[in-house]
């Protein structure tokens, strides 16, 4: 259903750009999923100190923007919350990174509205949350000012010479 939503918010930021293809990001964010809920069940990745699970944090961190940016860059069928934080990056005429970090902030703060709502405090939003909020737009924004052009050009996406 988030999903949905994303979509139907993408193609409003969109307007005519948004294309019948981008629809297929629903069907996609099921396969994603599939994948996600099969490597939780046999990564079994729980470490029993603060460094560990700090490693594995930025880890997934890094992973998570890198995967993101790669999809967005590559005009592969993205997540559809990958492509509206790339959506809200062009409506402002900034990047990706600041797209995701402005939805990841968005999501932080509606979530801790809900929390706040419906059982009167903040719930299942800690330190790693914030950290995610903060750090997977940087990521995608350090990684797409390395490699987005060169990626492009590579794989025919972009011309020699020019610069997305």
């Amino acid at each position: 259903m988030f999903y949905c939503l994303c979509v139907l918010v993408e193609a409003v930021l969109k307007g005519k750009e948004f294309r019948t293809y981008d629809l297929l990001q629903i069907p996609m964010s099921l396969v994603t999923s599939m994948f996600i809920n099969l490597f939780d069940q046999y990564l079994n990745l729980h470490p029993a100190t603060l460094t560990g699970k700090f490693l594995v944090l930025v880890a997934a961190v890094l992973v998570t923007g890198i995967g993101a940016a790669t999809m967005v860059n590559m005009k592969l069928i993205p997540n559809p919350a990958d492509a509206l934080a790339a959506a809200i990056g062009e409506k402002i005429h900034r990047d990706m990174g600041l797209g995701k970090n402005i939805f990841d902030l968005t999501c932080f703060c509606t979530s801790a509205v809900i929390g706040l709502v419906f059982t009167g405090h903040i719930i299942g939003i800690g330190i790693g949350t914030l950290f995610v909020v903060i750090f997977t737009g940087r990521v995608i924004a350090v990684y797409n000012s390395l490699l987005k052009d060169k990626m492009q050009t590579a794989a025919g996406l972009l011309p020699q010479g020019e610069t997305a």
